[in-house]
């Protein structure tokens, strides 16, 4: 553990200047949940993500506004990790969904009942002319 203060902000200064790490990523893993509630609403224009993100400031590995494809690779990358994990005191506590009300009405029509039962011998005959 790192007690000096001073060495304490030289490590961060010098962790944050790895090069290779992506602050576009690091950005869009920091506001996954407001991401993803826009990219809900409807597919993205990844030219106007990239402006957007160029606008607050946020930059690619290499320093440079965010292009169109690095945004949509990032947002990717970002997306594969998995679900974001938010600090334990931060998440609610998981409570169980309603149970649906009972449903009086008849169940839905399943297009396939019946579609695998064996079929019953033909009554007739097919009809010959003569």
């Amino acid at each position: 553990m790192i007690d000096d203060n001073g060495e304490a902000a030289r490590v961060r200064a010098a962790l944050a200047s790895i090069a290779g790490r992506s602050p576009l990523q690091d950005w869009l893993r920091r506001n996954r949940a407001l991401v993803e509630a826009r990219f809900a609403a409807g597919r993205p224009r990844w030219a106007s993500v990239a402006g957007v993100l160029a606008d607050l400031g946020v930059v690619d590995a290499r320093g440079q506004p965010p292009t169109a494809q690095a945004a949509r690779q990032a947002w990717y990358r970002v997306r594969a990790e998995g679900p974001s994990q938010a600090p334990a005191a931060a998440r609610p506590s998981p409570s169980p969904p309603p149970a649906p009300p009972p449903s009086r009405t008849r169940p839905a029509f399943d297009p396939t009942e019946g579609a695998f039962e064996a079929k019953p011998p033909p009554r007739f005959r097919p009809a010959s002319l003569k």
